[in-house]
């Protein structure tokens, strides 16, 4: 989005601040952190299923 000032990158969500705390964040800068949010959560629990999956076909498989 070029229509407005925010802090959003490749890199990830953020945002730009006043010093003195007049600038908050915008609502797109909140839905790209929101975004972002729930797309680690997603990953982390899919590695995390991963990882049970394949500890639970390591024990069976033992003798």
């Amino acid at each position: 989005n070029l229509t407005e000032i925010h802090g959003g990158s490749p890199y990830g969500a953020g945002t730009f601040s006043a010093p003195d705390g007049t600038r908050q964040p915008s609502q797109l800068e909140l839905q790209v952190a929101e975004h972002q949010g729930t797309l680690f959560a997603h990953t982390a629990t899919a590695l995390k299923v991963g990882r049970a999956a394949t500890s639970d076909q390591t024990k069976t498989e033992r003798p």
